[in-house]
């Protein structure tokens, strides 16, 4: 409606609306059951204690546990008695101790490791599910997968992003189906993300994946672009190899597997930085321009008709190897040797802006 919404239900200017999906969402992050009356409308309840509303329900949902007692005793006295059900809801909200008020965005930045004035969006599906759905035999195991998936997605993933290094600074907006949408402090969403790739491959036995997109973005850019912006992210990552199984992270797509061997560059990047702070800025800058001669030089190959495994090998020849061998070790001396021989032997150089941009979102001091 364009209008103002207040933080709290009430407080704000917004339409009819706006409000009333305010106050249903700071309901729902506390509901333990769900109500739906004979005409149609749903509550969200902490405790079953209204009466005349339990009086006029259809069907009673108890969420994210399994408390039939409850509400057997509820409705132990009507008649007709409503229907029971139970089922998982996707629901991690973190809070204020204090005043139990949802954490702004703004808190969400601060508790990030380094740069304390971005967050990052998490996007994340199953690859190639039409296929998946296509190898089951029947109605019956299809039933049964959907319902996996479901448990997989609206329960499992809740109960990760409660773990103590997940709890105060991840927001689960959505997650059902087959993927997920999160937002938190840069550095713990994208850890969220990887956990939660390992965790769907021993669900699912390695035999499915999931990719995924990881958008930074200043804390107080609009939900809205934030969301498309890691869609597209999403799309990058599942585009950039026919078997998926994929993330795309600062605009740099790579390989789940991959990613372990790049943190672990820029942790002793991290590390090499905060030793020396002489060198900190111009060091990450090196990389980030040496990566820029690699790209450029990639390009001129492409053009002269290199691809595939001809191009890696071509590229892996180019000016930037030279940049790569005497500038690091210039910066920082032995440290900075170690580093290069990393991107070399480990053939790491494809990842050289997405190293640069990491540290420097890891070193960033405001």
């Amino acid at each position: 409606c364009g209008m103002l919404v207040g933080k709290d239900p009430g407080e704000g200017k917004g339409c009819a609306t706006c409000e009333s999906f305010v106050l249903m969402g700071s309901k729902l992050r506390k509901a333990r059951f769900v109500v739906e009356t004979q005409n149609g409308s749903i509550h969200p309840l902490e405790e079953l204690n209204d009466s005349k509303l339990v009086a006029k329900s259809r069907r009673i949902c108890c969420l994210n546990s399994f408390d039939m007692g409850t509400m057997a005793k509820a409705i132990k006295d009507l008649d007709p008695q409503p229907v029971l059900a139970a089922r998982l809801m996707g629901v991690r909200t973190p809070v204020d101790p204090e005043d139990e008020e949802v954490t702004p965005f703004d808190e969400l930045a601060e508790r990030s490791e380094g740069d304390k004035n971005h967050i990052a969006i998490l996007r994340a599906d199953v690859d190639s599910l039409g296929e998946l759905f296509k190898q089951q035999e029947g109605l019956m195991e299809l039933a049964a997968m959907s319902l996996a998936l479901s448990d997989f997605f609206e329960g499992w993933i809740t109960a990760l992003l409660r773990r103590e290094n997940y709890q105060d600074s991840t927001y689960l907006i959505y997650a059902g189906g087959d993927d997920l949408f999160v937002v938190g402090a840069w550095n713990s969403a994208l850890d969220a993300a990887r956990t939660i790739s390992i965790e769907y491959d021993r669900f699912s036995c390695g035999k499915s994946s999931l990719s995924a997109g990881v958008e930074v973005v200043h804390k107080r850019y609009p939900l809205k672009k934030s969301a498309e912006l890691a869609g597209e992210a999403e799309r990058m990552a599942k585009d950039f190899r026919p078997e998926k199984n994929t993330i795309c992270f600062l605009g740099t797509a790579l390989p789940w597997e991959d990613m372990a061997s790049v943190k672990q560059l820029v942790n002793r990047i991290a590390g090499a930085v905060e030793k020396d702070k002489k060198a900190s800025r111009g060091f990450i800058r090196r990389i980030f321009e040496i990566w820029r001669v690699y790209e450029a030089g990639k390009s001129e190959l492409e053009k002269a008709g290199k691809q595939g495994a001809d191009l890696a090998m071509a590229a892996r020849w180019q000016r930037w190897r030279w940049m790569l061998v005497y500038g690091l070790r210039n910066d920082l001396g032995e440290e900075g040797q170690a580093i290069q021989n990393e991107f070399l032997e480990e053939k790491m150089e494809p990842y050289l802006g997405l190293t640069a941009r990491w540290a420097q979102l890891a070193t960033r001091r405001n």
